[in-house]
């Protein structure tokens, strides 16, 4: 059988394509060269040093002869160092064998080969020496005490560490890949790219994020003037000794919370690292054996927990609970009797999650597997609740949530006053002034397949609940929805709803959310075939 030959037409096509694209190629050339052409009429000074074992060549003394500056100053005193052994690229980076002044300072782009100048040269420091104070890197240094007393470490991968997370992207080799400004836009905005980044805004200084930088563009795959033997042998790097100043003085419980790095992200007494919840009083707020087994796989108590898993001992679990218990059962005969009113309490234990002013929106609400509630301009959702369901959430808590338990740590008067607080100070409108629920749906005496379920759920729900169901759909990151959708995975929070609760927000929608009512684009069929497929989603149930 003779193969078909492809159109006349094609193969011409091809060629005026080609042509096309070097014509475009040809323009941007000579439209870099032309803006950007060599300063020099002379001879192009081509060195050669010996970086790591590896010959490298560089033009760069064309410019910078004997390595002055642009403004022909003389190279800084570098001893014990030589410009003749290091070269320029050594320190400075950039592009040494580029003949075009913007490409030889380094290439567009993510800025990994972009020149270092002044103070940003230190970050060249650490890719020959050994990771201990240093003359000349003192910023850098300080960037690696943050990088551990932040728990970066408990996240993140990094060659040599003695602790190293799993959870998050490698940074062995950053600083092959990104420039310092780059680093620096990652550390204080991890939200920009990617927009779904689980990673917290952590509230460091312009500063303090630039020396953390300084630290991370040190790290790259082939550290200079590290022998073939040293490489192999992957030597720990050190820790400073001064990591957690006054640390002797601590208890071994608080000790613990220390040299976990628990204390990076969350609140304990004085220490406050303004990410995660407050551990002050969690000794009273959940039992044992959850403050035991929650560090270890935080996502099976709560679905979507951003925190890692911090392994633990059996003897460090004991240690725990009974650090956190200790402390607790004191801040509850100390802190808490000076609460004498419900916004004292409000101040103290809630406006960490749900803002000062009610709206959901606290210093770490962000940070949440799930947005907390909002009280303020949401009094259709409150006025839908029970007093007793209200009662009970307090008392007990939210399963899969971070939402405690407050029967322990307040007395029942007390718990009344806060609630009160909230209808008086956020919600209004009286805190018995309920409104009238409509009827739910009846369950179908004939019930749709399973397979109607779920196809359903993807023409309906995934937009933002996901394919998956775990609230992380395409318009929830597009349109950052607050409060994000409900992850319907998170086992502990459905298996916690009735059927009733999960079938009035599928019919009625969630007010105050971007929940909408299904009633009337969907018959009492297709709402409980959705109920039945969130309850499958919850479990992990397979199609």
């Amino acid at each position: 059988m003779n193969q078909l030959s492809p159109p006349r037409w094609v193969t011409p096509l091809y060629i005026a394509a080609l042509a096309a694209a070097l014509a475009v190629l040809g323009t941007i050339l000579f439209m870099g060269i032309s803006r950007n052409p060599w300063p020099l009429d002379g001879d192009i000074a081509d060195v050669t040093i010996n970086l790591g074992g590896t010959p490298v060549r560089e033009h760069c003394t064309s410019c910078h002869p004997e390595g002055s500056t642009a403004t022909g100053s003389p190279h800084p005193d570098i001893a014990p160092h030589e410009t003749a052994e290091l070269g320029c690229t050594g320190c400075h980076l950039g592009e040494g064998m580029a003949l075009d002044l913007v490409v030889s300072h380094g290439l567009p782009g993510n800025g990994a080969r972009a020149i270092l100048k002044k103070k940003d040269i230190q970050a060249s420091c650490y890719r020959c020496h050994p990771l201990q104070p240093l003359a000349g890197a003192e910023k850098a240094w300080n960037g690696y005490r943050l990088y551990l007393q932040k728990g970066c470490d408990s996240c993140h991968p990094l060659a040599g560490l003695q602790q190293s997370g799993r959870y998050a992207p490698d940074l062995t080799a950053v600083g092959d890949h990104l420039g310092i400004d780059q680093l620096v836009t990652a550390i204080r905005e991890p939200g920009r790219e990617p927009v779904n980044s689980t990673m917290p805004r952590y509230p460091l200084s312009k500063r303090q994020a630039r020396n953390i930088a300084l630290f991370l563009k040190s790290r790259t795959a082939r550290p200079l003037f590290q022998t073939p033997l040293a490489q192999l042998q992957k030597k720990s790097l050190l820790q400073p000794d001064d990591l957690f100043p006054g640390s002797e003085q601590l208890s071994p419980g608080q000790a613990l919370l220390q040299r976990k790095r628990c204390i990076a992200c969350h609140r304990y007494n004085r220490d406050d690292g303004r990410i995660g919840p407050d551990l002050s009083y969690s000794g009273l707020l959940r039992t044992g054996t959850y403050l035991a087994d929650f560090p270890g796989d935080p996502t099976a108590l709560i679905g979507g927990a951003r925190m890692p898993a911090i392994r633990l001992t059996a003897a460090e679990q004991r240690l725990l609970v009974t650090e956190l218990r200790q402390n607790a059962d004191r801040l509850q005969q100390t802190r808490l009797t000076k609460a004498v009113e419900g916004r004292d309490l409000y101040m103290l234990l809630c406006q960490r999650c749900h803002a000062a002013d009610g709206n959901g929106l606290g210093p770490i609400a962000a940070n949440l597997a799930q947005m907390p509630r909002a009280f303020a301009n949401n009094r259709n959702f409150f006025a839908g609740k029970s007093d007793k369901e209200l009662q009970q959430s307090l008392a007990q808590g939210i399963p899969g949530t971070s939402m405690p338990g407050f029967a322990r740590l307040l007395s029942p008067e007390r718990r009344e006053m806060l609630l009160d607080l909230l209808f008086k100070a956020f919600i209004g409108g009286g805190r018995y002034a309920k409104r009238r629920l409509p009827e739910l749906p009846p369950k179908p005496e004939f019930a749709l397949p399973a397979a109607a379920g779920q196809q359903l759920f993807q023409q309906y729900c995934i937009r933002c609940h996901g394919r998956s169901g775990t609230g992380r759909g395409p318009d929830a990151a597009r349109l950052r929805l607050q409060p994000s959708p409900r992850n319907l995975t998170n086992t502990g929070y459905i298996v916690s709803r009735s059927d009733n609760q999960l079938l009035r927000a599928i019919t009625y929608g969630v007010p105050g959310t971007a929940m909408p009512p299904w009633l009337g684009e969907l018959d009492e069929q297709q709402i409980w075939a959705l109920l039945r497929e969130v309850r499958r989603l919850s479990v992990g149930e397979q199609p």
